[in-house]
């Protein structure tokens, strides 16, 4: 199969993002940080490869995602949640690599890759004999159209499709986004890029004084409340 995907190169390690396990299970609601890291690590009882390519390689018993990584795991939780097995995510992963030319092909806008994508599934599902993928990009192409649609909301891509911005929550707090060149890709809010951790730590330590804490970084006060709501909505 021929395609005319441009080569995507590797992210800078500096500005490519740093988080954890922990981190990707708080912002996705993965009940299991033991789910990712199989998927970051292959599982420990199994020759399966990982699923993902991992941008940084693992620092002592710290298992380091880069934005990408993220990305990829976003992508691969929402398809899980559908039933899609890990094996045929796992080996579609593989062959986009390959035929994307691109060491994280979960992370390129679903729009402008949607063709490309749907034949790798198609030809991964007829390999491994996986009737529900089969159906989702046959039968139920609409609804795969709506599934790739929905993975791109809030997600921002550069000029070679891959995502380079993320809004989490954009109804809950709409100015609170991730991007690796900003405090390593920790969530931050507004044009200052101040992160909403360090935002509700000031404001928990300031009993609840909105106003000091908006003085205090010089961010609006709606910025900050934003901030508030998206750290306690990490929490439940």
């Amino acid at each position: 199969m021929k395609n005319n995907v441009t080569k995507i190169k590797k992210a800078d390690p500096l500005l490519s993002g740093f988080y954890t396990v922990r981190d990707a299970s708080r912002l996705f609601k993965i009940d299991s940080q033991r789910k990712i890291r199989g998927w970051l690590d292959g599982h420990a009882n199994s020759a399966s490869p990982p699923v993902i390519e991992r941008t940084h390689n693992q620092l002592g018993k710290i298992n380091e995602i880069s934005f990408l990584d993220l990305m990829e795991i976003r992508f691969i939780n929402y398809y899980r949640q559908r039933d899609i097995p890990l094996q045929t995510l796992r080996v579609a992963a593989q062959a986009a690599r390959e035929e994307l030319k691109t060491t994280h092909p979960f992370a390129l806008s679903g729009i402008r890759f949607m063709n490309e994508r749907k034949k790798i599934f198609l030809e991964t599902a007829d390999e491994l004999g996986d009737k529900k993928l089969l159906n989702l990009v046959t039968k139920q192409f609409q609804i795969y159209q709506v599934i790739e649609q929905i993975l791109e909301l809030g997600v921002e891509f550069d000029d070679d499709g891959m995502a380079k911005q993320f809004f989490p929550n954009r109804e809950l707090a709409p100015n609170v986004y991730l991007n690796p060149h900003f405090a390593f890709g920790q969530p931050v809010v507004g044009d200052g890029a101040v992160p909403t951790s360090a935002i509700f730590k000031t404001y928990q330590a300031e009993e609840g004084n909105i106003k000091k804490v908006s003085t205090w970084y010089d961010v609006p006060e709606a910025h900050i409340i934003e901030a508030i709501r998206f750290e306690a909505s990490l929490a439940t």
